[in-house]
């Protein structure tokens, strides 16, 4: 199917995914577990990830920008979203050694997805949560992560 497909109706046509969703782009995290993440597991979350982004790509715009008035009072600063870069970095994720620690981590060019345990909504959320790791600059500055975690909070995740 093509990209103008809702990602959410999209994520059912996605063989061997069953994903339920609220009301904003993160995943509903059930409260299930999933078998261990595998190369098809990421690849087949890969082409539902990139479709959020592409197509929440105002949504994810608008919370950045309106955190940032916040964040800075009203005063407007330059907010830049770079989402193709971020499908890019979806795209070009992948699987790192077993680590219990956490699902995914991020360096900003490189997503690394854990090869434990995961239901396919958590497998989803997390490659979308490492993704809008590093995807706006304010004023041309990278934002502290803790304020990024504010942003994905209000864009749905649990983080």
């Amino acid at each position: 199917p093509g990209m103008a497909m809702d990602y959410r109706k999209f994520s059912n046509t996605v063989k061997g995914m069953y994903i339920r969703w609220a009301g904003d782009i993160f995943p509903d995290y059930r409260d299930v577990s999933g078998p261990n993440v595998s190369q098809k597991r990421l690849n087949r979350a890969k082409t539902i990830v990139v479709r959020i982004l592409a197509q929440e790509e105002r949504r994810i715009t608008r919370a950045f920008v309106e955190f940032s008035k916040r964040r800075y009072h009203g005063e407007n600063r330059v907010v830049r979203v770079d989402i193709k870069a971020a499908i890019e970095r979806v795209r070009e994720a992948r699987l790192q050694p077993d680590n219990e620690e956490r699902f995914g981590e991020s360096n900003g060019f490189t997503i690394w997805i854990s090869k434990m345990k995961m239901s396919d909504e958590e497998l989803v959320g997390t490659l979308l949560h490492e993704a809008l790791h590093c995807i706006a600059m304010v004023d041309n500055k990278e934002i502290c992560e803790k304020d990024e975690y504010q942003v994905i909070r209000e864009l749905g995740d649990d983080c």
